[in-house]
């Protein structure tokens, strides 16, 4: 079983965003949900890349949970931001938490393809499995047990996490498909010197 063994670049905003993390993992396993981690941590984790920064958590659920947990969160408090697709940024986001002082914010995608949770400069993404992993809308099988600071879960597998880099990187243009190509290459690059 996996585990987290060693830090990112950046120590302390990671040990805090496992704190958070814990507790939409608590959310999630309240309304069913078995949350699988992907995206930059099972990066550092599957790498043990010390030089990378992991600032946000990326999870995969079955879009079937996703209005239960936005729900519950609302009903905690959280408030809703309107996110216009097209429009809206990732730093409008990030912007709006700061000043919300502590407060928790909600983005809901169309169609429950994800939520986005947000509490100051602590991010997490709840996407949906089927739609965010597979071009072909099976659930995918390929994911490794992870001791998550105590809370047993999933994580994507190593060939599973490259195959979504790569799904990434066809359907992105511009600066973010430059970015994943970054990623793609930074993984490979560490693999090679484990």
């Amino acid at each position: 079983m996996k585990q987290i063994a060693a830090y990112p670049k950046n120590e302390a905003h990671f040990l805090r965003l496992i704190r958070f993390g814990k507790e939409i993992i608590a959310l999630c396993h309240s309304h069913g949900a078995n949350p699988i981690l992907y995206g930059s941590m099972a990066h550092f984790l599957h790498t043990g890349d010390k030089g990378m920064n992991v600032n946000d958590l990326d999870f995969l659920v079955p879009s079937s949970k996703l209005p239960g947990i936005f729900r519950a969160l609302r009903r905690k408090g959280a408030k809703e931001f309107y996110w216009k697709v097209g429009s809206t940024h990732t730093p409008d986001l990030m912007r709006a938490a700061r000043r919300a002082k502590g407060k928790t914010l909600l983005v809901r995608f169309p169609d429950w393809n994800g939520i986005v949770i947000v509490r100051g400069d602590l991010r997490v993404d709840l996407d949906d499995l089927v739609r965010t992993y597979t071009q072909d809308k099976r659930p995918p099988k390929d994911f490794v047990p992870l001791d998550f600071n105590g809370d047993r879960i999933r994580m994507i597998s190593l060939p599973g996490l490259r195959n979504l880099y790569k799904v990434a990187y066809a359907s992105e243009k511009g600066k973010d498909k430059a970015r994943m190509k970054r990623k793609m290459k930074r993984m490979e690059a560490s693999l090679k010197r484990k």
